[in-house]
C-alpha cells in the first residue's frame, strides 16, 4: 500500500488555550483523533512531529531546513507528504521547501487551518482531507503533482506562487498572478496544463543552504536618505528588496538615484519587487523607473514577496558555487515565475 507521511509543525490547527486563554501548540495527536475518516483512507498514513511544534511566527530559516531535511531523508519512502503548518508564514516555509528539492517528482502538500481543530466551526478537518486526497492523486501509479503546494479552503496552489490573503477568511490563500492547481467541489476541477513538469530523466537534487541577509524596503511618500544610508553601510545585508510602485516605479531624485548606485558598488543585489499584489514589474515603464537597468536592479517580475526572499537566502547560500547571483535569479527553477 502507498504511504504519505504526515508532518505536524505546529500552528492554528493544532492549538488549545493555556491557562491564561491564550492558543498554544498541541500533540498531533489531539489533531489525529478529531479526524475518524482517516481510518478509511485508501492509503496508509504516517505520522511524525517535529520536535517543538511551534506558532509559524517563530518558524526561522533553520526551520526550514530541519523541515526540509526531515522530508528528504524520506523521499524513497513515502508517495508523498502532508505538512501542518501555522498559516502565518506557511507561503515562506513552503517557498524555501520549493527551491531546497530541485526537480521534485512527488507532491509536498502544505495545509492548515484558520481555526483550532477543537472549534465547532473549524476548516481543519476539510483542509486535511483534502491535501491528503491531493497527495495521493495519481495515474498508472504515479503522483499526478510534482510540486510543492498549498491545498488551503477549497483549492490547491502553487505554494512558490501562493500568498496569505486574509486573517478572516477560510479561503486565506491566493495565487494572484498564476491559475489555481485544483478546485475543490461536488468533484475535483484538475487543472494539468498549469503543473509543474519535471525533468523525468534527472534525479531529485536537495539544497537547503541559504543565507538570511535580505532585508526588506517598502517605498512610501516622506523617504528620507538616513534609511537607505544606513541600510547599505550594514554588511550583514546582502540583498535590498525595494518594493516599489505600480509597475516597478521608485524614487527619481538623484539622491535615492546616488544611493542605490552606492549600494550597487558596495556589492549589494537590488531587487524591484511591486507592491501591487497583482500584475509584473516592467522595466523602464516610466520616466520614474527609466534607470532601472543602469542601476543594476534585478526584477522580481510578478514572483510573491515570499517565493523572493526564500530564493535570494537560497541564491546567497550556494557558497561553493560560482554563480551569477542575476542569472540564476531571473532563472525560474521551480514555476515560481513565468
Amino acid at each position: 500500500m502507498k504511504k504519505i507521511l504526515l508532518i505536524y509543525t505546529g500552528g492554528t490547527i493544532g492549538m488549545v488555550k493555556d491557562e491564561k486563554g491564550a492558543l498554544v501548540p498541541f500533540k498531533l495527536e489531539n489533531i489525529l483523533s478529531k479526524i475518524p475518516a482517516l481510518e478509511n483512507f485508501p492509503m496508509r498514513i504516517d505520522t511524525v512531529s517535529i520536535d517543538k511544534p511551534k506558532d509559524s511566527a517563530n518558524f526561522m530559516t533553520q526551520d526550514w531546513q530541519s523541515l526540509g531535511r526531515l522530508i528528504n531523508e524520506r523521499y524513497q519512502e513515502y508517495f508523498s507528504f502532508v505538512v501542518l503548518h501555522g498559516t502565518d508564514t506557511m507561503a515562506y516555509t513552503a517557498s524555501a521547501i520549493s527551491f531546497f528539492f530541485q526537480n521534485l517528482k512527488k507532491p509536498i502538500v502544505f495545509t492548515g487551518s484558520q481555526l483550532p481543530i477543537d472549534d465547532l466551526r473549524s476548516d481543519a478537518v476539510k483542509n486535511v482531507m483534502e491535501s491528503l486526497t491531493t497527495a495521493m492523486l495519481s495515474e498508472d501509479g504515479k503522483a499526478i503533482l510534482s510540486e510543492v503546494v498549498i491545498c488551503f479552503g477549497g483549492k490547491v496552489l502553487r505554494a512558490n506562487r501562493s500568498t496569505k490573503i486574509s486573517s478572516e477568511s477560510f479561503q486565506a490563500f491566493d495565487s494572484p498572478n498564476y491559475p489555481v492547481l485544483i478546485n475543490f467541489g461536488v468533484g475535483l476541477n484538475i487543472r494539468k496544463t498549469s503543473f509543474f513538469k519535471p525533468n523525468l530523466e534527472e534525479q531529485t537534487i536537495y539544497n537547503d543552504c541559504l543565507m538570511p541577509g535580505v532585508f526588506i524596503v517598502s517605498l512610501h511618500p516622506g523617504w528620507s536618505p538616513q534609511y537607505l544610508e544606513f541600510l547599505i553601510e550594514n554588511d550583514d545585508i546582502k540583498v535590498l528588496l525595494m518594493q516599489t510602485y505600480g509597475a516597478g516605479t521608485f524614487i527619481s531624485e538623484s539622491w535615492f538615484v546616488d544611493l542605490l548606485k552606492s549600494a550597487k558598488q558596495k556589492g549589494k543585489y537590488i531587487i524591484n519587487k511591486s507592491q501591487c499584489m497583482h500584475g509584473e514589474v516592467k522595466e523602464g515603464l516610466y520616466a520614474a523607473g527609466a534607470d532601472f537597468e543602469d542601476l543594476g536592479m534585478i526584477s522580481a517580475q510578478s514572483m510573491t514577496l515570499e517565493a523572493v526572499v526564500a530564493k535570494s537566502m537560497c541564491l546567497l547560500g550556494v557558497k561553493n558555487q560560482k554563480i551569477d547571483f542575476e542569472k540564476a535569479f531571473k532563472t525560474s527553477f521551480s514555476g515560481e515565475t513565468d
